[in-house]
């Protein structure tokens, strides 16, 4: 199995459980290489009525622990701009 799809089946529980996810995904869909645009397209719909978002052309550029939470540092690969999530 994909790492894409377990982290994306996770992050399903999670949100159930009432954690807020936010999948990070250097590609322009998801689901990796290969997959159907259809297929991509329909699964991201689908989890993100179970409450997960998405950010898209979008790199990890660190991670660090802040009491709880996880601080992920991310660069928008359009735009160059780094946040926080």
């Amino acid at each position: 199995m994909d790492s894409w799809w377990y982290c994306s089946l996770q992050g399903s529980v999670w949100s159930r459980l009432g954690a807020e996810v936010t999948l990070v995904e250097f590609l322009g869909n998801i689901g990796g290489f290969g997959i159907d645009l259809e297929v991509a397209k329909t699964l991201q719909r689908s989890l993100t009525k179970q409450g997960l978002k998405f950010l898209l052309q979008t790199k990890v550029v660190g991670a660090a622990r802040q009491g709880s939470n996880i601080k992920v540092a991310i660069e928008d690969l359009k735009k160059g701009k780094q946040d926080e999530v």
